[in-house]
């Protein structure tokens, strides 16, 4: 979305401002990479169970970092768990070419004025 982004125009650096997790919606960057999964994945629908039950039995975190408790608890049931949110992408957990994570390349891109590979 070129709208977040400023070109002064002179020899000053552009200016870009990504607003998590998709450019439109508030979040974290737990709920953009959240947004990057495989959408079947049945350990994501297990692990919003979970976090659901712990809400209710003795919730110790904010109701906004509640997308952080989410995803890590699901990152923990990977191949290799304690994998942090960059090694997801490198270990494929989720899809580095889905069409947001295109969209947020793409705007990377535009910013630094970068050539497509």
């Amino acid at each position: 979305m070129n709208s977040s982004i400023v070109k002064p125009g002179d020899e000053r650096p552009a200016f870009g401002v990504w607003i998590m997790p998709n450019n439109n919606s508030r979040g974290n960057i737990e709920d953009f990479i959240g947004l990057l999964r495989k959408p079947d994945d049945i350990l994501w629908s297990v692990a919003e169970d979970i976090v659901q039950k712990v809400v209710q039995i003795d919730c110790r975190f904010s109701p906004e970092h509640e997308s952080k408790a989410l995803l890590h608890t699901w990152l923990a049931w990977q191949k290799y768990p304690g994998k942090s949110m960059g090694q997801s992408i490198t270990n494929r957990y989720v899809l580095p070419d889905c069409p947001l994570a295109l969209q947020f390349i793409d705007w990377i891109r535009t910013l630094f004025e970068l050539q497509s590979p």
